[in-house]
């Protein structure tokens, strides 16, 4: 790869804030290399000049490197944790506490499949210990391509490879080679877009004063600069409650700044509830 190619992914990229982690720098160069020749632009700085003054094609090359990979219940092992601690100790607190709201928050949410999971497992999961609870899941990314695609809620099959089949069979229908999820765990989540580099709002508007019992932010960090880093986690602290829940993907830690106002879980995962 010619080293202009990189100075200019470098700078794309730092006009975000953004950084790509080192497995991904070479198919983002591939991914500025492939748009210049759909393009018909034959110098990279040519192509910068474009991507500056252009904010259409700006997000579309940034969305080559922040588009997530995911599938309905990624890291099973997550779920199991929020599923048979986290979340029962947090219907608890709020029946104690007179509260029968509990608040999700998805950040980075892709196509919908986290969100739908955590909707699922309250549906499916805990309807003795959730009484009359009324589950707000709110569910944000920058891309509005996929906004679009997790609010017709539906996947191939492959999303589908960690769902029980018994869940798979209650909550999709198939629907021309695809799967279609059911109204009743659509209506569950409350999709949006939102910048989690914005630095004049700390949550989603749509939830109003955040307050999250639970907020998820997995696998979206690592793929911004340590500034960036810093205001998502200003972010990420004050949209929780207190004693709420944050969990980060498996590659990403707390700041050292913030690791005394959180506790760990457990030692199997990025857990970790706030403390203040």
């Amino acid at each position: 790869m010619s080293e202009e190619i990189k100075r200019v992914a470098k700078a794309i990229l730092g006009s975000f804030g953004l950084k790509a982690p080192p497995e991904l720098e070479f198919p983002f160069q591939e991914k500025i290399i492939s748009r210049m020749s759909a393009l018909g632009i034959s110098h990279p700085m040519s192509y910068l000049d474009l991507v500056r003054k252009d904010p259409i094609e700006s997000q579309a090359i940034v969305n080559e490197l922040t588009v997530h990979v995911s599938r309905f219940f990624r890291n099973p092992l997550i779920f199991e944790l929020l599923a048979a601690i986290v979340l029962p100790e947090l219907i608890r607190q709020k029946h104690e506490a007179g509260d029968n709201t509990l608040k999700i928050w998805s950040a980075g949410c892709a196509g919908g499949e986290e969100p739908y999971s955590l909707a699922i497992m309250l549906k499916e999961g805990m309807p003795r210990k959730s009484g009359r609870l009324n589950v707000q899941i709110f569910a944000t990314d920058i891309d509005r391509r996929l906004l679009t695609q997790a609010k017709k809620g539906e996947f191939s099959p492959e999303k589908l490879e960690n769902v029980k089949y018994k869940w798979v069979e209650k909550y999709f229908t198939p629907k021309n080679g695809r799967l279609l999820l059911n109204d009743n765990i659509r209506k569950m989540v409350y999709f949006s877009r939102y910048d989690m580099t914005d630095a004049k709002t700390y949550v989603p508007p749509e939830s109003v004063f955040g307050n999250f019992d639970l907020v998820l932010c997995r696998n979206l960090l690592i793929y911004y600069s340590a500034a960036h880093q810093n205001l998502i986690f200003d972010k990420l602290h004050r949209s929780l409650a207190n004693n709420g829940c944050l969990v980060l993907g498996a590659a990403e830690s707390l700041p050292a700044t913030y690791r005394n106002r959180f506790n760990s879980k457990d030692m199997y995962s990025r857990i970790f509830i706030k403390k203040y």
